[in-house]
């Protein structure tokens, strides 16, 4: 699914529906947001629900929406969402949790970033970070832990919540350089990550058992978020 646009600017959705390898139809389904501009959305783990961050076009007040596929999968509809978590302006689109009960999005705070936490079913919302410019937060594989940076002057410093076990926080590593986009193997056991530094853009990988970070990519040409796939990890341009 991509975002697209109608004649008369109804926000809409471009549907691509993939069967045996091909595509098989396209569709645009218009979603229900007539008041609101959508800058950045994130599906659920099970495909049937998207959480946008939009703005109202009148006022500019940003928040949270949820929208549902319907059960012919051929629109949307706008569904429940507590208004502790609607109410958030996000920086960027949320990540759910690997259940799909839980939400990680980032909210500005003066000049940095703290992420925060939504408990979609209770309507909690926790800040897992008070101070600080914190960045890119991502689930561990099995939804017990949060991994997220903080940016400095001094560079990236790598941080892990156990989510778990109380919030307990465990420095991995900091590095004296910008570190950004983290993804984590399914296995939970390595992570890929973009990095700048002295005009390169690169791609990096860090097997968990040593701790050491290994180049992959250099280009001087901005590299996308690294993932991880079938055959091993790739990145666009």
């Amino acid at each position: 699914m991509d975002a697209s646009g109608t004649d008369d600017d109804t926000p809409a959705l471009g549907v691509w529906t993939v069967a045996a390898g091909a595509i098989a139809t396209t569709s645009a389904v218009t979603a229900p947001l007539p008041d609101l501009i959508v800058s950045a959305y994130a599906w659920s783990p099970a495909g049937d629900r998207i959480v946008a961050v939009a703005a109202d076009r009148s006022s500019g007040q940003g928040r949270l929406v949820l929208l549902e596929l319907d059960d012919a999968g051929a629109g949307l509809r706008r569904g429940p969402l507590d208004p502790q978590i609607e109410d958030h302006r996000a920086a960027d689109a949320p990540v759910w949790s690997p259940s799909g009960d839980r939400l990680l999005f980032p909210v500005t705070a003066g000049v940095g970033h703290n992420v925060l936490l939504a408990d979609l079913a209770g309507g909690e919302v926790e800040p897992l970070t008070t101070s600080g410019d914190n960045v890119n937060a991502v689930w561990m594989p099995d939804g017990r832990g949060v991994l997220f940076l903080s940016w400095s002057r001094s560079g990236t410093t790598w941080t892990l919540l156990d989510l778990a076990s109380g919030r307990r926080g465990t420095f991995l590593f900091h590095r004296q350089v910008l570190d950004s986009r983290p993804a984590w193997s399914s296995d939970g056991q390595t992570l890929a990550f973009a990095s700048y530094a002295e005009q390169r853009f690169s791609i990096w990988t860090l097997d968990l058992a040593d701790g050491q970070p290994r180049l992959a990519i250099v280009s001087r040409q901005e590299l996308g978020a690294p993932r991880f796939v079938g055959w091993g990890t790739t990145a666009g341009r």
